[in-house]
């Protein structure tokens, strides 16, 4: 079997990774025939009471369902948007960014300036009540190290109090080859923005709901409006859904259907040179265990991914890699998990995705020393992917949705 490993380090550490085998003279503005949102308009104490758990509750018992058959692509020609948006067709390369349907990607709705209605509403008509996903095209445009951030109405309402907090995330890069202090210690590299397009589905800012929220839409018209309240997006398409479902990993070894033969493909990357990061705030550390490489017996290295900056819900590192040759490979990560007694979950994403539903929450236990951990699922089960030969990416998001009553246990004593 093939081996790919990481070196990383958190509350998770990670220290190695291994695998064995804006709008130019083209824009023009389409006037917003929505009325202005305003805040006054909205009763936030009341929204505030009412969180996502038990709306969808509600909604279940009424036999709602989020298992439809039903799916529509939102072009940015259907887009209305308030006074410093227009469509453009400098898109940044839209057109090349893998869609999941293209109805119409020659223009992207962008703006100009952040104000408190930066506002784009579109009509969606669906043929049964039901719950939907929402997911859109983006490619970020702030200028500050804080995520975006945007509210989602439904019909002019907020549904429950999670749409009035939705959080995008930015990308960021950092170098690889690192500067020295007048001692010969490594500094932390300062981040740079990732420019590019993405998709995300519509989730909850603190990222504990396990799945994507469920929005409402009534048999008929629906107007959905993202009011965007902290930082700038360039939006292309929006795509309307039931709930995301994922294949187990056995069907997915049945569905890649390659024989799983042994040979001695190594890939090794070191934890602290990520391609992206979706979070400014993840450092990178120093450990001195002479087995975390790259070690020195004097001066510091940056050679982990420093755990107390990267245990938020939600935050993600990503790492491009190679193959040469095609077949299956199982990840081995160097981790210390420093939460006494206390499991901690991993994401993994290949290529933009989640391969299987096991990869949703990967547990690490916790650890008094270095250990190198190939990944499994919850059930103990070596999770081993396929991989063409070719350039692929790895993502590990934190992910504290195993935790989701106690959190919401805690809310609800708080507040």
């Amino acid at each position: 079997m093939k081996k790919l490993f990481i070196v990383l380090f958190t509350s998770l550490i990670f220290s190695f990774f291994g695998i064995n085998a804006f709008a130019g003279t083209d824009a023009f503005t389409k006037q917003d025939n929505t009325e202005e949102i305003s805040e006054t308009d909205v009763d936030f104490e009341s929204i505030s009471n009412n969180v996502y758990s038990k709306q969808l509750i509600k909604w279940k018992t009424e036999g709602l369902s989020s298992d439809l058959n039903e799916t529509q692509t939102i072009s940015p020609l259907d887009f209305s948007f308030s006074n410093n948006g227009s469509l453009t067709t400098e898109t940044n390369e839209y057109e090349d960014f893998d869609k999941t349907e293209v109805i119409h990607d020659t223009h992207v709705l962008t703006f100009s300036k952040q104000d408190n209605n930066s506002t784009l509403s579109f009509n969606v008509n669906v043929l049964e009540t039901g719950l939907y996903t929402l997911n859109f095209d983006y490619y970020s445009l702030t200028q500050t190290i804080n995520p975006v951030n945007m509210e989602v109405y439904i019909n002019d309402e907020f549904q429950y109090y999670e749409s009035s907090q939705i959080v995008i995330n930015t990308m960021w890069t950092t170098p690889t080859e690192f500067q020295s202090d007048r001692y010969g210690n490594d500094t932390m590299p300062s981040a740079s923005q990732s420019y590019e397009w993405i998709n995300t589905y519509i989730k909850d800012a603190a990222r504990v709901q396990p799945e994507p929220l469920l929005f409402k839409l009534n048999a008929g018209e629906n107007k959905v409006t993202f009011n965007l309240k902290e930082g700038l997006l360039m939006f292309g398409q929006i795509y309307i859904g039931p709930q995301v479902s994922y294949m187990s990993y056995d069907e997915y070894v049945s569905e890649v259907n390659q024989s799983m033969t042994s040979n001695d493909t190594f890939i090794q990357m070191e934890a602290e040179n990520p391609s992206l990061k979706n979070s400014v705030s993840i450092r990178y550390g120093t450990d001195t265990e002479p087995s975390v490489k790259p070690f020195h017996l004097t001066q510091n290295k940056l050679n982990i991914i420093d755990g107390d900056s990267y245990n938020d819900s939600g935050q993600t590192i990503y790492y491009d890699f190679n193959v040469e040759t095609s077949g299956w490979y199982e990840i081995t990560l160097k981790v210390k998990n420093n939460n006494t007694n206390s499991k901690v979950f991993r994401t993994l994403y290949l290529d933009g995705g989640i391969p299987f539903e096991e990869a949703l929450n990967i547990p690490f236990d916790a650890t008094k020393d270095w250990e190198n951990v190939t990944l499994t699922s919850i059930d103990d089960q070596v999770l081993k992917l396929y991989l063409e030969s070719g350039e692929h990416q790895i993502g590990l998001m934190a992910n504290a949705s195993m935790f989701l009553d106690i959190y919401e246990t805690v809310g609800f004593v708080m507040s």
